[in-house]
């Protein structure tokens, strides 16, 4: 007589970043798991990104415990994952030992079979140490290549050779050292894995190899780390639960047909009015998929040429309106619409979106403005809506890269159930 089989349980970890992407990218993951009959754990650093999807059997969704970033003054420069540990919580000595407690609770009430660990590194860190199995998901920047030191991002080695950096004071980030970020986030979690019981790694690859298995979801154009891999596998990117989304009134999308559109997905920043006044005396239509934009701002966009929408846009849709795509370099909406064949005007906030928009403009498949200087939003947003060789760069792109979209859940799930066993 045969017997039932048990159920698993996957535990997918979010420790650091922003956004729906994190819980985008795995959800398709995760309802095939549970659609298997296993179960699927979410800690999430933002509990609110699950609202949209129903209820599932199997779910249970977890707050991450929470580190608190660096103050500003105190922040060693980025140039590779041990000094965004640092920054990002790592260098509060006391609060890390009671988040690794934190994770261990957690690991001892859910007792996953598997640890999916998207941007972070505390929860594969503890998995390891204490036996689970694990793999790590995520763009390049996240998934950094393992070595026994942290490996620098090769943007930097670009800047260190200007003139400008070489003969910069020793202490900005040009003289930052590999070294100093190492030491002393290796002198914190030392700490932390002695005060809870748990092994201690002696190198960084003992760190970043918590994970076994690693899905690079995302392209080569979109990896800063892309020219210091070795025999890399990028496994391109798919859509999670994108449904279209609902607009504040339909009449006003007759309005102005006949001038150029573009598909906007921002975050707010200090001169988003100077923005939307450029794009109004451009003649340019926008749908803004507004996702933490408060009622003040968009009350600042005139609604004959800027149409809100409630939930996600498809980027599917907007390309095939010869849209473009106006964003703040997400890794997800860039890929995306590059793989649509659709250009991509760059509005970064943080350093991970200055490396892909950088990437976008020296690829010539879409340019960036430096959301600091509003006084030449004009010219760039011209330039990036009136260059024709930016689509037909996006369209030759989406046509050489056509392989890397296309449904990933199939080869992922595949992945996971061997790490499973």
């Amino acid at each position: 007589m045969s017997q039932t089989r048990q159920p698993r349980r996957v535990l997918y970890a979010w420790e650091w970043g922003a956004g729906s992407g994190h819980v985008q990218r795995f959800l398709p993951i995760a309802e095939a798991v549970s659609q298997n009959g296993d179960d699927v754990v979410w800690v999430l650093k933002e509990m609110d990104r699950l609202k949209s999807c129903p209820t599932r059997k199997g779910y249970q969704v977890v707050h991450c415990p929470q580190l608190k970033p660096c103050r500003c003054g105190d922040a060693i420069p980025p140039r590779n994952l041990a000094a965004i540990t640092w920054n990002l919580g790592y260098h509060d000595a006391d609060r890390l030992v009671s988040v690794v407690r934190d994770w261990l609770e957690i690991f001892i009430r859910t007792r996953p079979d598997l640890v999916v660990q998207d941007f972070g590194a505390t929860a594969g860190m503890i998995a390891r140490s204490i036996g689970i199995r694990t793999m790590r998901i995520g763009t390049g920047y996240t998934c950094p290549p393992r070595r026994e030191l942290p490996v620098d991002l090769p943007w930097f080695a670009k800047r260190l050779s200007s003139e400008e950096l070489q003969n910069s004071p020793s202490n900005s980030f040009a003289n930052c050292t590999t070294s100093l970020a190492y030491e002393k986030v290796m002198d914190r979690i030392a700490a932390a894995c002695r005060v809870n019981g748990l092994s201690v790694p002696s190198r960084w690859d003992e760190v970043v190899e918590g994970c076994e298995d690693d899905i690079l979801a995302t392209l080569p154009l979109l990896d800063p780390y892309a020219a210091v891999r070795a025999s890399p596998t990028w496994d391109g990117v798919w859509v999670g639960r994108q449904c279209l989304a609902r607009v504040t009134d339909d009449n006003n999308s007759a309005l102005n047909s006949e001038s150029a559109a573009v598909l906007a997905y921002l975050k707010p920043f200090a001169h988003w009015k100077q923005l939307f006044a450029a794009l109004k005396q451009l003649r340019v239509r926008v749908d803004l998929v507004a996702d933490g934009v408060s009622e003040n701002l968009l009350q600042q966009c005139d609604p004959a040429w800027v149409r809100i929408c409630d939930g996600f846009r498809s980027i599917e849709a907007a390309a095939a309106g010869e849209m473009t795509l106006i964003n703040n370099g997400n890794h997800g909406s860039t890929a995306l619409s590059l793989l649509h064949g659709m250009p991509v005007i760059a509005c970064p906030l943080f350093f991970e979106q200055r490396l892909t928009a950088e990437a976008i403009e020296e690829a010539g498949v879409g340019t960036f403005l430096d959301v600091r200087y509003p006084d030449r939003f004009m010219e760039t947003l011209r330039t990036g809506l009136q260059e024709e060789r930016f689509r037909a760069r996006a369209k030759r792109f989406e046509e050489r890269h056509a392989s890397l979209f296309r449904d990933q859940s199939a080869a992922v799930l595949d992945r996971l159930n061997r790490q499973l066993g």
